[in-house]
């Protein structure tokens, strides 16, 4: 039989099941104002992140479109299109 309580740390506090063979699952239920604005600072570091890799990978595009478009002028060009 599961034996279920409840812990508390400084991530906020958690339920906790312990299975009979030494397993414990811990979800946590009610987290911490430090847990919170934890999580709110590595989801902006994670837009800002995201934001400069969208730039790079746009800049990536546009030369590849570049690209796509000379090889196919200079290919109708040379007649092989």
């Amino acid at each position: 039989m599961d034996k279920i309580y409840f812990e508390e740390d400084k991530s906020g506090r958690h339920k906790v099941i312990e299975k009979p063979n030494g397993i414990k699952v811990r979800l946590l239920q009610e987290p911490s104002k430090w847990y919170k604005d934890k999580q709110a600072k590595r989801a902006a570091e994670d837009k800002i992140k995201q934001d400069a890799k969208k730039i790079v990978d746009d800049r990536e595009r546009l030369i590849k479109d570049k690209m796509r478009e000379l090889a196919i002028k200079e290919l109708e060009q040379e007649g092989r299109l």
